[in-house]
């Protein structure tokens, strides 16, 4: 029984109590509500009595008299699956994370803005203002600011310097716009000056933001309002009032009723408002527009506490109004005393965690267990995952909360598409949260036609964009297919054909009786010709006259044996013991330490008595009788000195065959030195040699050492012969495994598509609940109104049928905490993406929403900057010395947090980068070689580095002009001579260059107009709901971003006075290592370096951190693959990585590898072995007409490094098929039964 039935059985009771207490206390039996109506209140748990307006079957008389009552039956049935009471020592950290969020201080510029900083506003007063209230009444529908300076008119005024500051600032909002999604483009108008009633806090800031939107050219800047934005109040004023005043209550809407028509009703707006909030401001002393002066706080007016007045100033700038939303989910957070499991484990010191009995129970357990093949059943995507990716889906089905580490171009936001997807099909409501808006976007994108169903919500303020999603998601979901397919079937067929894979691994790669895997004895041994009678009649004699005992023997031991017999003169005197001691087996009877000198005495001696024993033949018989007696006794007599026993049978011996007796006894010598070598022989060496003896003697041709291969051959042959009588099935499959791999291939492309239709129809399903929904028309007015109601408004009064709707949402956590009611459960799962970049504070309320948790990100790359932010950092001097601090207070982002309290899955696989060049030095210098980067399939025209030396660059006031000119010669270079309209993006290492680029750019379109159109199309090009656009950034702004070509700006150089100084910008600070990470992965086919001096001119000798070595140690990667020098890259690569070098893919094949390649050779083809530098190296390749054609897997190779049939025989291939290559795989077991035709089939797949 699920939790809305539980529910329902709840309140039917609870209905039935009603009934009868009203029965007894009227007389009469009240209907309250039917049976349908509670099911309605057990699906949607409603929270609110105006919830109950979404409830079919109850009015106006039910909620008034009965609400409250089922609220609080769903209220305490709710309760029990928040899960987790807030403990002491969560309740400590919350609060201090909260402070992080409290901007109560002069640096919160929608509370104090003592002066204007160019980037962040400008004073409009001097610039006609009459004009510009005009614009904002709605009198004017636009206003231009032109930039005179091109026509080489004189300026009057202020008015050039105003276009300048506006450009400015147009590129600081942009950036928002691009990288947030929102739109932070106000004039603002009135302020108000002051001093708060408590806390002494002095206040210079905005009433009112009227948003703006602008369109600049190299002439002019046109603004002028933005429609779909509604213009706001500053509620930030208001919470900061009540935190001085320790106030914890919900913060008004802060849109007006109607839209301001004068100054007038926006001044009495203002004062009504902020009345009504506990602000009271005094009228304007001045009526007209005043200018905005800067005061620094020591010159800043003096005022009475609670003395606010209204100034008339009038200032376009950049405001991040959504940023105190969050303070107010840690305001609830707090005084309800609630959290949940996910939070209180990532919250929780390391101390407290080791102490609770359950925590990680789960986590612990999936981190011990080997990476194994995944059940088919247990996965459902939208694209085509590798291994690594499944195992994020795996792991989720498994537990409640996970890490993705996702490094470069590894594929994350399809893994976060086909998580999606999993969830929805499993009937679970999504949300995704991401402070940039490129990952927002890219997702979204990377959902396809799903993306229909999906609310991506990044600027609250548009409200356009919101309505035109909902409508669009209805009008979608009425045209969505009805039938879902059936996806048991093919994930069984998937399975099996996983389960074939898996039996020639099972089979062929596992240890068997002789201590190794079947693959060994055929990369080590060659097949026993069937044509060849004479080997096989040897075969088969050998296989029947040797000992047992000698197919027992290990492969260990076997080697062992055959390395023990390689001496010829070895062999022949073991072999002559053997033999001679078989034929005459009482020689062994004679003492060992006879010496050279006796065994020749011997030999006389018995010579002596041959010629007695003759002449003896020629006497009567009596006397000849006597005679032998006489010469056996001495025979006897004279042994006793050199043999310890038996005599009388070597005495026997000698009578019965006297010549064959002194010729034995002749090699006496060699015979005890052969006896003493046989002795040092191990059992299984002895009955190994025996063997040898019987092939030697059946092959008379072939030395003994010879014949020592041909036996160790024979052995593995007659091993393999009993292998594969034993186990047909797997090789079998083995000769179908290319057509198990494409019915893997075919399942998996089917069961994708019908998992995007499934997913299609269930999202569309749920979206047509809107219009069953009781105020169905309601929300369709809604929607259609020319006056349309807040997205926060919307969403609050609307959320029971928009929940039970909608069930992907996108959003950032700004804006999840704006409109998303503070509810535990109310998603099934939230999803973090680029959470490296996301302090802790921003993920806790979104997590506190949801069951299930994943956060996604690369702790090598960005963490969230503390510049101008006005966040609050704790001084560690003044913490006591044995003072613990909580890790969510001392880690840089969620990510950084959240790997330590959970599971994490790595995504290995890279896809970005056409060419390894562009991600090697990052895969080696930060991922320690553990990505799987492919190799390039062909060669490009030119380097996919290239450096270009600008000799004469300068660094003035921190910035490189004749770079920055470069760079836009560069621009206009690519925009001549793609060929594929490829992408560009513009990265520099700080700031001042930064500007310096633009103003460059700006400068040639002020003198191209050809250029200045192509670069404004360029400005806003976006494919396929992503943004392409060329964008110029600063290094720590560019993450998530990826273009085809990436040109940097080193812009270091030296100054007038001939020096380089060693400021490194953000490279310098702590973690700056991990933005020139981000930098130099951004490219996907090219990277140009522009730089005015060498490596070697960086003096990065004892620096406190890492950024500038790495940055110097880049430089010369670049000037080692601009120059084409594989050596030296490859040596660079080779130091930056602790565990992984290139060289150690080199130089080490098997005797199988090696006659594969000489094969290939001798066939004229142009092969290369272990081919790749970007830590994923091919076996063979062959290259034509400069491009490989064929790269060539060993099996034995790929069954070494993986233990997964999926990961092995599958994602492997798939992968580097979607790199360009086309695949073969050379079983060794192929090669061993027949090598030409293998090479045949391998000239066939060349072309050749």
């Amino acid at each position: 029984m699920d939790n809305n039935q539980q529910l329902y059985q709840k309140l039917v009771i609870l209905r039935d109590k009603l009934k009868v207490k009203e029965k007894t206390a009227t007389g009469r039996m009240p209907v309250i509500c039917n049976d349908e109506s509670l099911l309605e209140i057990a699906k949607y748990h409603p929270k609110v009595l105006k919830d109950f307006e979404g409830i079919h079957g109850v009015g106006k008389t039910f909620i008034d008299k009965y609400g409250q009552i089922f609220l609080d039956e769903v209220a305490k049935f709710d309760d029990k699956d928040v899960a987790a009471p807030l403990s002491a020592e969560v309740t400590k950290t919350l609060k201090e994370l909260e402070k992080n969020l409290i901007t109560l201080n002069k640096r919160n510029r929608l509370l104090y803005a003592g002066t204007l900083r160019t980037k962040e506003g400008c004073d409009l007063s001097e610039e006609n203002p009459q004009d510009i209230l005009d614009l904002l009444f709605g009198r004017k529908n636009k206003i231009v600011i032109k930039n005179d300076e091109i026509a080489g008119i004189p300026q009057k005024g202020n008015a050039l310097s105003t276009y300048k500051k506006i450009v400015q600032l147009l590129r600081e909002t942009n950036k928002d716009l691009r990288d947030k999604g929102q739109n932070n483009l106000y004039i603002a108008y009135p302020y108000v000056m002051g001093k708060l009633a408590k806390g002494d806090f002095d206040v210079r800031a905005p009433l009112f933001f009227f948003p703006i939107k602008a369109e600049k050219t190299s002439a002019q800047i046109t603004l002028m309002r933005d429609s779909s934005r509604d213009g706001i109040f500053n509620n930030a004023l208001i919470l900061a009032n009540d935190k001085f005043n320790n106030v914890r209550k919900p913060l008004p809407n802060p849109e007006p009723e109607e839209d301001f028509k004068s100054e007038q009703q926006v001044i009495d707006g203002c004062i009504s408002f902020y009345k009504e909030n506990d602000l009271e401001l005094q009228q304007p002393e001045v009526e007209k527009i005043i200018k905005f002066f800067n005061y620094t706080q020591k010159d800043f007016p003096k005022y009475n506490k609670g003395e606010l007045t209204i100034v008339k100033n009038l200032v376009i700038g950049k405001y991040q109004i959504c940023d105190s939303t969050i303070q107010k989910d840690y305001d609830e957070l707090l005084e309800k005393k609630m959290s949940t499991k996910q939070i209180n484990d990532l919250l929780s010191s390391f101390s407290t965690v080791n102490e609770s009995s359950d925590f990680g129970e789960k986590e612990s357990q999936a981190n011990e267990q080997e990476i194994t093949d995944i059940s088919e059943k247990n996965l459902l995507y939208i694209n085509s995952l590798n291994s690594s990716q499944e195992q994020v889906i795996d792991a989720i089905n498994k537990m409640d909360q996970l890490v993705i580490q996702g490094p470069p171009g590894t594929g994350k936001s399809q893994t976060i598409t086909s998580l999606i997807s999993h969830f929805v099909l499993q009937d679970k409501t999504v949300l995704m949260v991401s402070e940039k808006k490129t990952a927002l976007d890219v997702v979204y994108s990377r959902l396809g036609t799903l993306s229909r169903y999906a609310l991506l919500i990044d600027d609250v303020g548009n409200k356009d964009d919101f309505y035109k999603q909902v409508s669009g998601m209805l009008a979608s979901a009425s045209d969505a297919s009805k039938r879902a397919s059936e996806l048991v079937t093919v994930s069984n067929k998937i399975d099996n054909d996983v389960s074939a894979l898996n039996v020639i691994a099972d089979k062929l790669y596992m240890p068997n009786n002789l201590g190794v895997e079947p693959y060994v004895l055929y990369e080590n041994s060659h097949k026993v010709d069937p044509k060849n009678q004479n080997a096989v009649k040897a075969l088969m004699k050998l296989q029947n006259s040797s000992n047992p005992k000698l197919f027992e023997l290990t492969f260990e031991e076997l080697e062992a044996a055959r390395s023990a017999f390689l001496d010829e003169d070895l062999c022949s005197k073991l072999a002559f013991y053997i033999t001679t001691n078989e034929s005459s087996p009482w020689i062994d009877f004679f003492k060992t330490d006879l010496t050279e000198y006796q065994a020749a005495e011997l030999n006389v001696f018995l010579e002596d008595k041959k010629t007695q024993l003759e002449e003896a033949d020629k006497l009567s018989l009596f006397k000849k009788g006597a005679e032998k007696r006489k010469v056996k006794k001495e025979l006897k007599n004279f042994l006793k000195e050199y043999v310890d026993k038996k005599i009388g049978k070597i005495v026997k011996c000698y009578f019965k065959e006297t010549q064959k007796t002194i010729d034995t006894v002749k090699e006496l010598p060699l015979y005890l030195e052969s006896k003493e070598l046989y002795g040092g022989k191990n059992e299984k060496e002895i009955i190994y040699f025996k063997s040898l003896m019987i092939l030697q003697g059946l092959l008379t041709d072939l030395s003994y050492v010879q014949a020592d291969n041909e036996l160790f051959n024979y052995i593995l042959n007659i091993h393999i012969s009993k292998f594969e009588a034993e186990n047909k099935d797997a090789v079998l499959k083995i000769k179908s495994f290319d057509n198990i791999v494409k019915g893997i291939d075919t399942s998996r492309d089917k069961k994708t598509k019908d998992t995007i239709k499934n997913t299609e129809i269930k999202l569309a399903q749920y979206m047509l609940n809107l219009t069953k929904s009781k105020r169905q028309n309601e929300i369709k007015r809604a929607l259609e109104t020319s006056r349309k109601m807040s997205v926060s408004r919307f969403i609050t009064k609307y959320k029971l049928e928009l929940f039970d709707s909608i069930k992907v949402w996108m959003m950032t956590p700004e804006v999840v905490s704006e409109i998303i009611p503070l509810q535990h459960g109310i998603f099934d799962i939230v999803i973090f993406d680029e959470a490296s970049q996301m302090f802790v504070e921003k993920g806790i309320p979104s997590i506190y929403r949801a069951n299930k948790v994943v956060i996604a990100g690369d702790t090598k790359q960005l963490r969230p900057t503390k510049l101008f932010t006005g966040r609050f950092e704790e001084n560690p001097d003044e913490l006591a010395e044995d003072e613990d601090t909580n890790e969510a207070l001392e880690e840089p982002s969620l990510l950084d947090l959240a790997k330590y309290k959970y599971k994490d899955v790595m995504l290995q696989y890279h896809y970005r980068s056409k060419y390894e060049e562009l991600i090697a030095f990052s895969n080696h210098a930060f991922y320690d070689g553990k990505l799987l980067v492919s190799p390039n399939v062909s060669t490009p025209e030119t380097s996919p580095i290239e450096v270009h030396k600008v000799e004469d660059g300068m660094w003035i006031n921190t910035a490189n002009r004749k770079e920055a000119e470069y760079c836009v010669k560069l621009i206009k270079q690519i925009f001549a001579e793609r060929k594929k309209n490829e992408t560009i993006g513009v990265i520099t290492f700080n700031s001042h260059q930064h500007d310096m680029v633009e103003d460059c750019i700006d400068e040639e379109c002020a003198k191209d107009k050809n250029f200045e159109l192509m670069v404004a199309n360029e400005r806003v090009r976006k494919e396929d709901g992503e943004d392409k656009s060329l964008f110029v950034k600063n290094i720590e702004n560019v993450q998530g971003d990826e273009r085809d070509i990436i040109i940097f700006s080193v812009g270091f150089a030296k100054n007038e006075q001939g020096k380089i100084f060693r400021n490194f910008g953000w490279l310098n600070n702590e973690g700056g290592e991990n933005r020139l990470n981000v930098a130099i992965s951004r490219a996907k086919k090219k990277i140009h370096i522009v730089t005015s001096i060498q490596p070697s001119e960086l003096d990065v000798s004892g620096l406190k951190n890492q950024g500038p070595a790495y940055l110097k140690k880049y430089l010369e990667y670049c000037f080692a693959v601009s120059d084409g020098n594989v050596e030296l890259t490859r040596t660079i690569l080779d130091s930056l990585s602790e565990n992984v070098h290139l060289s150690d893919s080199y130089g080490n094949d098997t005797p199988f590898e090696e006659e594969v390649f000489a094969k290939l050779k001798e066939k004229g083809l142009d092969v290369y072995a272990n081919v790749g530098i970007g830590g994923y190296c091919i076996d063979f390749a062959i290259k034509k007409n400069g491009a490989y054609v064929l790269g060539i897997e060993c099996d034995c190779n790929l069954y070494k490094d993986s233990s997964s049939a999926r990961e092995r025989d599958y994602h492997r291939q798939k992968y580097l098929e979607s790199r360009g290559w086309k695949v073969y795989r050379l079983w060794s077991s192929e090669w061993w039964k027949n090598p030409d035709a293998e090479v045949e089939k391998i000239l066939k797949l060349c072309g050749a």
